[in-house]
């Protein structure tokens, strides 16, 4: 079952930009409407440790709403929200969010943090896969200006192997990385324009 999982996975990926030239966006908000109370409208979530979808990659974005659905990630509070929702509804809503314009995160950085987040952004070659400028590409997710809350928790997450779904580089980027060293991550990624 996991191997065929897999397949499944790698077969979804390599046909994901494919697939998401269907995506309507005006559809996508159509569809989007419960997503807005967490999300909010326009994909800038003002909640503790929940992401913002805005200028996300639409591979990216359609790629974690069909791990939710098919159970392969297990975020309980996303489950009623994709059950019985079909490929051209995360398409949708994919589409959607891909296309909001991300709000400026105007609070002011600690230098030092921010310098030591520099430097492990470059140690552990975080662009290799999120892109230049953190911008996400394909299937993988965008960091820049991301909820600082919401993105250290997600390292916290993968370091203690507690994030299902395909990103397993993930947990071994940030195997041993102090949890100082974590914040500083998340709080340079999230000043990234």
């Amino acid at each position: 079952m996991i191997r065929l999982g897999g397949i499944l996975l790698g077969v979804l990926v390599a046909l994901a930009p494919a697939a998401l030239a269907n995506g309507d966006a005006a559809r996508g908000k159509a569809k989007g409407e419960q997503c807005f109370a967490c999300h909010g409208e326009t994909g800038n979530s003002t909640m503790p440790n929940i992401p913002s979808l805005a200028a996300q990659p639409a591979g990216a974005m359609f790629l974690q709403l069909f791990l939710f659905r098919e159970k392969l990630r297990d975020v309980p509070a996303m489950t009623p929200f994709v059950e019985g929702r079909s490929d051209q509804d995360l398409e949708d809503l994919a589409a959607y969010f891909a296309g909001q314009t991300l709000a400026p995160n105007d609070e002011p950085h600690d230098s030092a943090r921010y310098q030591r987040g520099s430097e492990l952004s470059q140690r552990l070659r975080c662009a290799s896969c999120h892109g230049m400028g953190y911008k996400g590409q394909v299937q993988v997710p965008r960091l820049a200006g991301q909820r600082e809350d919401y993105m250290l928790m997600a390292l916290e997450q993968y370091q203690k192997n507690e994030r299902t779904g395909i990103d397993t580089n993930m947990v071994a980027a940030v195997y041993g990385v102090p949890a100082a060293d974590l914040a500083a991550l998340a709080h340079y990624m999230a000043r990234q324009k």
